[in-house]
């Protein structure tokens, strides 16, 4: 199978800027509380792309390998996002969203396992790290089977909530005790 070897991955650039620039062309004042949601959405996926940035490519270090894998990671990372931006607008669609939100973050950990494992950093700090990702499904989960009495803004905020936790928590672990690039 043929690879790309580069340390500029502009096939992620690209599929980013299709995939928010489509979502931020949706956005509507029309419901402005379902407006204030998808933002929130959006920022986590601006988050995502600044993170892959920050911690996953080094522009000084050998080439990475890209392949067809690598290509089809990102683009089911995208897609499971912009289903959950849509299912956010549609009327009665919004339990899809936490269905979406959950394939987001597995996908992204899986992403990162299988980075891990082409640099030997399988059972890592850095990978330990990401491991807390790990939360926000389980929460998602949670808040299908437990949080069913509760309305959708709820569950949406305290997913939100713990989306920011866990995020917190890992830019302070990261920055605190920093693990080892690969």
């Amino acid at each position: 199978m043929p690879k790309v070897f580069s340390n500029n991955p502009l096939f992620v650039d690209l599929f980013y800027g299709v995939v928010v620039g489509s979502a931020v062309a949706l956005l509507s004042w029309k419901d402005q509380w379902n407006l204030l949601l998808e933002i929130v959405w959006i920022v986590a996926v601006l988050e995502d792309w600044f993170l892959y940035y920050r911690h996953v490519v080094d522009t000084e270090a050998k080439k990475v390998t890209y392949s067809f894998q690598s290509l089809m990671t990102e683009f089911l990372i995208l897609l499971s996002w912009f289903l959950g931006f849509q299912a956010l607008k549609e009327q009665d669609q919004q339990s899809w969203f936490f269905l979406c939100f959950s394939v987001f973050y597995l996908l992204k950990v899986a992403a990162g396992v299988t980075f891990y494992l082409k640099h030997g950093q399988l059972l890592s700090r850095r990978m330990l790290y990401d491991s807390f990702w790990l939360l926000l499904p389980l929460t998602a989960w949670g808040l299908h089977h437990w949080g069913a009495t509760l309305s959708f803004w709820t569950q949406y905020w305290i997913a939100a909530g713990v989306t920011t936790a866990v995020l917190c928590f890992w830019w302070f672990v990261t920055t605190m005790c920093p693990p080892v690039k690969a």
